[in-house]
């Protein structure tokens, strides 16, 4: 009915529907078996429970996280941002070589 199952990349078996998967046979060892829903973008995932003698059933959906893009506002701040703290960066550098200057007129007077 299934045909060979080995021939399927990564051992994922191809389903049409969650009703397909549920109705395969399963294997009776404990092994994990998977299904692939392409259409849906789904894997399903069944086990069978040697303690209850029933089976597990895991759904698993692949979702695509939404790629906002930062708003023109928020752009504008971190920029004003950079020209403020490229200021500071200027101001520190031009103060740099005075403070060298005190460093040596420190070490003079001891």
């Amino acid at each position: 009915m299934y045909g060979n199952y080995s021939m399927f990349r990564n051992g994922a078996i191809p389903v049409a529907s969650i009703e397909e998967a549920k109705n395969a046979p399963i294997d009776l060892s404990g092994n994990l078996v998977c299904y692939f829903n392409q259409a849906k973008n789904e894997v399903y995932l069944r086990q069978f429970n040697a303690n209850t003698g029933g089976a597990f059933f895991g759904k698993y959906v692949f979702a695509e996280t939404p790629k906002e893009e930062p708003k023109k506002d928020e752009i504008s701040k971190i920029n004003e941002k950079l020209d403020y703290l490229y200021g500071m960066l200027d101001e520190i550098i031009k103060k740099e070589p005075k403070a060298k200057e005190n460093k040596k007129a420190v070490k003079d007077d001891e």
